[in-house]
């Protein structure tokens, strides 16, 4: 994703005198194109391109977009809502997107015919439309079946979560199963054509010691295995290239950290494999905001996908079911 100052301003000049005064568009331009037209080394973070030909560009996306929001005046996208008063002005049609009129929603109520042209739907009837037809989060588990360990019910703090498996209530450890499943998928990935890399946009370096560095060129292949990419640039430092795709949303210099610290505790005979990837999945640290429901839904059904037996009522460490007698028993202890 970048940015344009060129491709905004078309976006703009497409919209002419449609934009209201006082508001500001934003826009989401996807474009396909030879890469022979296109400078991309003009920001140190790529976060900004140039065009070989500019003028050319700018007159072909803002046409293009002109094309598109006239045919989006024509939509019958369809909605419940009725004008506030009879013979109020229509607003604006909803806008489509750059390649092409907006796709129609399935079986959407018309809207009556006002003369001989039907009326435009509003951006306030659009966002109605598409909330009555998406689904409640609570439907998920009635169409698909809860989780093995049960239908997750809250948040306790960013780690903890409390969920329902029948009459029965279960206490999970949601950072500890996020590291269990992370870890099997590591395993699973390992045993096939190894984990995916995810390279990064601008390399990070990091200050090391002498014994780390020796550990960089001696484990560089293990190291490679699992996705993670180190280079010995001076006598004190290293260049991260590449993460595990697994572990992307992880601070970098802490995952390769971990990853150090993990083989200088390693025995000379001991495969680095193992432990390393342990190293890297619990060096990716905790999350810092507290997951939603949906988020929680998708952990357990990310365990129970990982091949964990959660038939069990305990398990150290992950969870706990408790029946409504043992809380009882809970709350009369002394």
């Amino acid at each position: 994703a970048v940015q344009d100052k060129h491709l905004l301003h078309a976006a703009r000049a497409a919209l002419g005198e449609d934009l209201p005064a006082g508001r500001y568009l934003s826009c989401l331009l996807h474009l396909e194109l030879d890469p022979a037209v296109v400078d991309v080394n003009v920001h140190p973070a790529k976060s900004e391109i140039r065009f070989r030909a500019p003028r050319d560009a700018h007159d072909f996306v803002s046409a293009s977009l002109r094309r598109a929001f006239q045919a989006a005046h024509r939509l019958d996208l369809g909605g419940a809502a009725e004008p506030s008063r009879a013979g109020a002005a229509p607003a604006a049609a909803v806008s489509a997107g750059p390649a092409g009129p907006a796709p129609r929603p399935p079986s959407p109520p018309a809207i009556p015919a006002q003369g001989p042209e039907r009326r435009p739907l509003q951006v306030g009837e659009a966002g109605a439309f598409y909330e009555s037809i998406k689904p409640e989060e609570e439907q998920g588990d009635l169409i698909d079946g809860a989780p093995s360990l049960g239908a997750p019910v809250a948040a306790l703090g960013r780690r903890l979560m409390l969920a329902q498996r029948g009459e029965d209530w279960v206490l999970i450890d949601a950072h500890a199963v996020a590291t269990q499943v992370l870890l099997r998928r590591f395993e699973k990935a390992c045993r096939g054509s190894g984990p995916r890399r995810r390279p990064l946009l601008v390399p990070v370096q990091i200050k090391a010691s002498p014994a780390q560095l020796e550990l960089v060129g001696r484990h560089g292949p293990a190291l490679e295995a699992l996705g993670l990419e180190l280079r010995v640039v001076a006598a004190d430092a290293i260049l991260i290239k590449a993460i595990p795709a697994l572990l992307e949303e992880a601070d970098v210099k802490t995952l390769t950290r971990a990853a150090l610290a993990g083989l200088a505790r390693l025995r000379d005979s001991e495969d680095p494999g193992p432990a390393l990837r342990e190293c890297l999945v619990l060096g990716r640290g905790e999350r810092t905001e507290v997951p939603t429901r949906p988020e929680l839904r998708t952990l357990l059904r990310d365990l129970d996908s990982a091949g964990v037996d959660t038939t069990a009522k305990r398990r150290k460490g992950l969870w706990r079911v408790l029946s409504i007698d043992e809380l009882r028993r809970l709350l009369d202890a002394a």
